[in-house]
């Protein structure tokens, strides 16, 4: 809910094939998030839209860390090593709609971001 955000522990994700588990040691606030925290109806929604953000989530889409777990086939597909410095494209595309399917990622429509929605808690 808009303004309810607080420190909690959770446990740490088990990595599956080809996803990479990172320590996050800086994270951004962008507009979005302040938005999202002030109650926008851009993310709670209104009467003329749905609500965008799905919690429970994890705020933050803007960070950096230290790699910790490699699932099977990442350190060859992300060119990573445990220890490395790493950040993560802030668009989780569907990789099946047809700009996804060009190659064409950041223009996905049904796309998730990191923090917002239950696909991509954060």
């Amino acid at each position: 809910a808009p303004g309810d955000y607080r420190m909690e522990e959770l446990d740490v994700p088990k990595v599956g094939p080809e996803e990479v588990l990172i320590k996050v040691t800086a994270v951004g606030i962008c507009a979005g998030d302040a938005k999202c925290y002030a109650g926008a109806p851009l993310f709670w929604g209104d009467k003329d839209r749905e609500a965008y953000c799905q919690p429970p989530i994890v705020p933050g889409h803007e960070f950096i860390g230290e790699v910790v777990a490699l699932g099977q086939g990442a350190a060859e597909k992300f060119s990573l090593e445990l220890g490395d410095q790493a950040i993560a494209e802030s668009i989780a595309p569907c990789w099946k709609c047809r700009y996804c399917m060009r190659g064409q990622y950041h223009m996905c429509m049904p796309h998730d971001i990191y923090g917002f929605h239950q696909r991509t808690p954060g």
